[in-house]
């Protein structure tokens, strides 16, 4: 199912690139994207902040929190893996016990329900049936389940409807960022101004300027020394996040995306790593 995964790429696609990244304990700070969170408490991270603006991004986040919260390893797999119909109105019974137990309003339990159900929603359910991608399947096996489900249990997984900087300055009082995941939403918020008049587009671009100049120097103040910030790059207009913070270094590695396309047309998809100078 599209949405337990991710869309575009995947955290395997990022440990092929980066095979030495370690999350044992860490603590991450990750857009919601289409399920990021919980393949990252999979792989041992200890906590997640994570925001998105869209709302049914956060829904469905709320209510995949809930299941593996509410569920054993084998309901989980049950849920998880429900194949929606749309010949029926008749919920899922376990659907049922997630939203009946979910402390979110009506409208976003309508829309963590559709999602569910929504067979149109369903494109990727070859990655969850294929045994290439059995490693980033959080509800593979008990074990990498029950590494998911500790953390998210005693309520590690922050969820938040919000822009990246605010959601990134709301850290302050916590411990610091080991890993910073932010997907292609950059690149996205630059490439949807390319068709606006030119006035219009330069001023946007001088926005956007500006704000990532503020996200960036966020970034380095609230990283842990030995941080590493992630971002998925769509176009080589798109300047690197870090290059103008002192202290910083970045890599790319070019990819091939496991689960599809690119979503600008057909040029190459690169991941940048950051972090900062003297680490190897």
């Amino acid at each position: 199912m599209e949405s337990f995964g991710t869309r575009g790429e995947s955290f395997g696609d990022i440990r092929r690139a980066y095979p030495q990244e370690n999350l044992q304990g860490k603590h991450v700070f990750s857009v919601l994207g289409h399920g990021y969170p919980p393949f990252f408490f999979a792989e041992g991270a200890k906590s997640v902040v994570s925001f998105d603006v869209s709302h049914e991004a956060v829904a469905w986040s709320l209510l995949v929190r809930q299941a593996i919260t509410l569920f054993d390893f084998e309901k989980a797999s049950e849920f998880f893996t429900h194949e929606p119909s749309d010949k029926s109105a008749v919920k899922s019974p376990l659907l049922v016990d997630v939203l009946s137990t979910l402390d979110i309003s009506e409208r976003h339990k309508q829309v963590a329900s559709k999602l569910y159900d929504d067979y149109s929603r369903v494109k990727q359910r070859d990655r969850f049936t294929d045994k290439s991608a059995a490693n980033d399947r959080f509800y593979d096996n008990e074990e990498r389940y029950n590494t998911t489900r500790g953390p998210v249990s005693e309520g590690l997984w922050r969820i938040t409807k919000s822009e990246v900087l605010p959601a990134l300055l709301d850290t302050t009082e916590m411990p610091p960022i080991d890993f910073a995941y932010l997907s292609n939403i950059l690149s996205w918020m630059a490439l949807k101004h390319e068709n606006l008049s030119y006035e219009t587009k330069r001023l946007k671009q001088d926005e956007m300027t500006h704000h990532r100049a503020k996200l960036a120097q966020a970034l380095d103040s609230l990283l842990a020394e030995d941080g590493t910030i992630y971002e998925l790059v769509l176009s080589p207009r798109i300047p690197p996040l870090m290059q103008d913070v002192d202290g910083w270094k970045g890599e790319t590695s070019f990819m091939n995306p496991s689960s599809g396309g690119p979503l600008y047309g057909s040029q190459q998809w690169a991941t940048s790593r950051y972090m900062r100078t003297g680490r190897p």
